[in-house]
């Protein structure tokens, strides 16, 4: 199967958290009982894996999760993405202190999204560079400022999720600093923003 669906921004905030959270459990030696994936959001069948692959060409830069066993894919633009980071940064941080079902983090993320007013609708997506409401895909023609400015955001995104992986690493290794919780919130923050660092 081959059919391709757009992800809302509440599907897309969900599985952002839960495939995260799935990985930093599989680099800790989990790999039985990992968090379970929400349902499909095309058939609602269970899903029992879910691949995210990147795709940057002149033509488009996007996300797809494509689910098994039910076959369907899923895509999102990145710029999408970019836009939840201070989101899954969060989420995913308050998953070190407390444990969440696969439902109450898809909860946690409508709730957040409606207090924001952020939603997947046409109007919204319109405002975003080279997306087109009608379809519900990428410009096929952005102008080369426009190329390069999405490359760019694209860059910045997957950048923030590398910052967020290895701060996960650092507090689950005990980092000295976890008891400062002032200092704990400034990490968690600049992982979405600041250069990528090594500090212990």
């Amino acid at each position: 199967m081959t059919d391709r669906h757009h992800l809302s921004t509440i599907d897309l905030l969900t599985w952002a958290v839960i495939l995260g959270y799935r990985d930093q459990q599989k680099r800790d030696g989990i790999r039985i009982l990992l968090l379970p994936l929400p349902p499909c959001p095309a058939c609602n069948a269970r899903v029992l894996d879910g691949t995210a692959s990147w795709v940057r060409d002149i033509a488009r830069e996007e996300v797809t999760i494509n689910m098994r066993p039910c076959g369907h894919a899923h895509w999102a633009p990145l710029w999408a993405v970019e836009e939840l980071q201070d989101h899954v940064v969060a989420m995913l941080s308050s998953l070190e202190h407390r444990m969440l079902t696969t439902d109450e983090i898809a909860r946690e993320a409508h709730a957040r999204l409606d207090i924001e007013a952020v939603d997947a609708s046409p109007s919204a997506a319109a405002e975003a560079s080279g997306y087109c409401p009608a379809c519900g895909r990428g410009d096929c023609a952005p102008t080369p400022d426009e190329y390069e400015q999405q490359r760019q955001r694209a860059e910045r995104a997957e950048a923030a999720l590398v910052r967020v992986h290895h701060l996960a690493d650092l507090i689950h290794a005990g980092a000295p600093w976890l008891s400062n919780h002032s200092e704990l919130a400034a990490r968690i923050r600049a992982a979405s923003t600041a250069p990528t660092t090594t500090e212990k």
